[in-house]
């Protein structure tokens, strides 16, 4: 890393945190980070691949701002290693007090931050990455959507009825991936420029509905058990490639889970994140440096930050006089919430729901936050209406909606605009640099 790229990192962090908001008052902008889909988020990192592979255009959006990818030269492959939940200010965190792999490829590649997605979750965040296009246009708008053509709120991690206690999956009903999502995926954009694509995710997600719904066009979907297949798996299925240039994208979720069961306040995903950089390190130094072919570039991101979110902190709807207003259960995400009301959109009711959630929240009308391009730009997928609803409630601090009694057990969250939650890594290096 150059002498300047750390100013460089600090200057573009203040930027995005000082991105205008148009939706709150003033005098809280600075708690909330508004997505950068213009060529600083997540959403732009697929078409910085074709673009880094030269098998752009991938998708609508431009690529990724010159800064996080010109210097890595000429490219042929890229791994791509999404680690769910390593959220940017939590990485420097860890980087100024350990050394690992990542302090390595910040050193001697590229370190900068980016935006997520709104909302900033998996499965926003994945659709995304599959699509190459913003949430607003792929319709994959949050963890628990009402889709009103099904009749039920669904959850998209899983495509099932939140409140069934069965196994009911809404491949059971006839949904398609392809039907629901009608665009082509990054794999099949990819492939058509001449690129080798392969996934590599958890064996359990494999078969999962979100899986076809993601990767579609992908070459490889390869299933792992943990992180030690995955490298192997990884650096064999890069060996393969070396004939034609390839996109090897791979996934781990092991911070996430820590941060949902323990919060951000213990040391449980601190030991999640030293597991996963000392295998990779491991990995690279066994495997990447010694059998990876010319021009291979490593990627390291992730999908969202997180923040903590104690039981005191929630706003729990089941019983509530919030619950009265609401014509459906809540949906999207408990920090970043749709409400779908009885009186549907009027200025009574703003005020009326500003009133029962109190100042820890803020309402905002769905048309303002999509006039606003908060959840991405391009052509509206005909369904983003009816799945947010008249109203969004944006919470402030550590505060949340909660359901199901969730706040019993769940300790961390994301979902949410803060810097915690919004603000991601792109960390990359040519591998050759990494020697």
């Amino acid at each position: 890393m150059s002498s300047e790229e750390p100013r460089g990192a600090a200057f573009i962090e203040q930027e995005l945190m000082a991105t205008p908001w148009p939706l709150v008052a003033p005098s809280i902008a600075d708690e909330f980070v508004m997505p950068r889909y213009d060529g600083r988020s997540l959403a732009n990192v697929p078409a910085t691949v074709g673009a880094m592979l030269g098998a752009a255009p991938v998708g609508s959006l431009p690529p990724l701002d010159q800064a996080y990818w010109q210097r890595l030269g000429k490219v042929e492959h890229v791994v791509l290693i999404l680690l769910d939940a390593l959220g940017w200010l939590q990485l420097q965190e860890e980087l100024a007090v350990t050394q690992t792999i990542m302090n390595r490829v910040a050193e001697r590649g590229v370190l900068l931050p980016m935006t997520s997605v709104c909302p900033s979750t998996t499965a926003a965040a994945l659709a995304t990455l599959g699509t190459a296009e913003t949430p607003v246009v792929h319709g994959v708008l949050g963890y628990e959507l009402w889709l009103r053509e099904y009749g039920v709120l669904v959850d998209m991690l899983g495509l099932k009825p939140v409140y069934s206690k069965g196994v009911t999956q809404l491949t059971d009903w006839g949904w398609s991936p392809d039907d629901f999502m009608r665009m082509p995926g990054v794999g099949s954009l990819l492939g058509s420029a001449g690129v080798r694509t392969s996934a590599h995710l958890r064996d359990t997600f494999i078969d999962g509905a979100l899986t076809r719904l993601c990767y579609r066009g992908f070459d490889h979907l390869i299933g792992h058990d943990g992180l030690a297949s995955l490298w192997e798996q990884l650096g064999a299925d890069l060996a393969a490639a070396r004939t034609q240039p390839s996109y090897h994208y791979a996934y781990w979720g092991g911070i996430d889970r820590e941060i949902h069961l323990h919060g951000a306040d213990t040391d449980d995903w601190r030991r999640a994140y030293h597991e996963a950089a000392a295998s990779l390190g491991t990995w690279v130094q066994e495997t990447l440096l010694t059998a990876s072919p010319p021009n291979t570039v490593l990627v390291i991101c992730a999908d969202h930050g997180f923040i903590s979110t104690p039981a005191e902190a929630a706003y729990p709807v089941e019983g509530s006089l919030l619950e009265r207003e609401l014509l459906v259960p809540y949906s999207g995400e408990s920090r970043c919430a749709y409400l779908h009301t009885v009186k549907g959109r009027d200025a009574a009711t703003q005020e009326r729901l500003a009133s029962l959630l109190g100042e820890g929240y803020v309402v905002v009308d769905t048309s303002d936050a999509l006039a606003a391009g908060l959840f991405g730009t391009g052509q509206i997928h005909p369904e983003v209406e009816a799945r947010l609803g008249h109203y969004i409630v944006l919470a402030r601090g550590q505060r949340y909606i909660d359901r199901l009694g969730r706040a019993g057990w769940m300790r961390g969250r994301h979902g949410g605009l803060t810097p915690q939650e919004m603000l991601v890594p792109w960390l990359a290096a040519r591998v050759d640099d990494l020697r």
